[in-house]
Parts: C-alpha cells; sequence; structure tokens
C-alpha cells in the first residue's frame, strides 16, 4: 500500500527527473513487476510504472540503518499499534479471506466471511 502511494505522489512531479522510490519490501517489488499479477494494487503500480519511465523502484535491507527507511518502520509500527485505525478503510484481499475461512471452524461463517457489514461501527460477520 505504501509502495502504491509513492508512485501515484511520484506521477504527480511535474518534471521528468529519474525518480528512484527505495523500499526493503522486495515481494512487493517483485509482484509489482509481473504484468499478471493477480493483486491488483501491484497491477495499478505496474500500470503507473509502464506510463512514467523515469520512476525506478529500488530494493534496500530493512532494518539496516537507512533513516527514511527506520522513519517509515517506525510510523508503520504505531499505525498498527494505534487504536484509532479505521478498519472500514482496509482493503482485504481474496486471498485474506480464502486463508481466513480455512482457520475458521464454522462451516456457514467461513462461507460468508466475505459479507461483512462496513457501514457499522462493530463490524460483524453474518453468515
Amino acid at each position: 500500500m505504501a509502495l502504491s502511494k509513492a508512485v501515484e505522489l511520484a506521477k504527480t512531479m511535474v518534471n521528468q527527473t529519474p525518480i528512484k522510490i527505495f523500499t526493503d519490501n522486495r515481494a512487493a517489488i517483485q509482484a509489482s513487476s509481473n504484468p499478471k499479477s493477480k493483486n491488483h494494487i501491484a497491477r495499478q503500480i505496474f500500470l503507473s510504472l509502464l506510463s512514467s519511465p523515469n520512476i525506478k523502484l529500488n530494493w534496500i535491507k530493512a532494518h539496516a540503518g537507512y533513516f527514511g527507511n527506520e522513519s517509515a518502520d517506525l510510523q508503520a509500527k504505531s499505525a498498527a499499534d494505534s487504536e484509532t485505525t479505521n478498519i472500514h478503510q482496509i482493503k482485504f484481499s481474496k486471498a485474506f479471506f480464502k486463508n481466513t475461512s480455512k482457520e475458521v471452524p464454522d462451516s456457514r461463517v467461513a462461507a460468508n466471511l466475505g459479507r461483512c457489514n462496513h457501514r457499522s461501527t462493530n463490524p460483524q460477520y453474518h453468515p
């Protein structure tokens, strides 16, 4: 998700100077380089990079002391630990629901796991 936001922000730059985006998420780079990826976010990144050849993705080692990377990790941890995270803004993949349904013992709940009431303040699954 962060990589997608970074690419979209880079696309708004007026000049066509080379832009390098550094990430420690090698899987995101690989998925974004695959035009046949089943992940819709990865496909969006791929198309954005295809239309903006001045934007390049670069992998860096995680937890190696890179200032921007360490700062991003701290912000992500802070958001994850926050009680104010709005779960209604989180987009779950089909794979998430498929994998989660394997862990749910009640077959009625597993079959309808994707139908979640996103309008309520307390999401509930409705079998």
